[in-house]
């Protein structure tokens, strides 16, 4: 009796294990999309902000 109910114990603290680094994992992609939106569109505001300046010196 007491080993079918280790083994129940071991299982649910697996299946625990295995969902909490799922949602880890689901968490870590989601930063990592945001930081790389966040990121690209730093590097097309500066490539919006050197265009201008470019224009300003080729055009006055």
């Amino acid at each position: 009796m007491f080993m079918k109910k280790f083994y129940f114990f071991e299982y649910d603290y697996y299946m625990l294990l295995f969902f909490t680094l799922s949602e880890i994992n689901k968490i870590s992609e989601q930063l990592d999309k945001l930081r790389q939106k966040i990121i690209l569109e730093t590097a097309s505001s500066q490539l919006k902000e050197q265009e201008k300046d470019n224009d300003k010196i080729y055009f006055h």
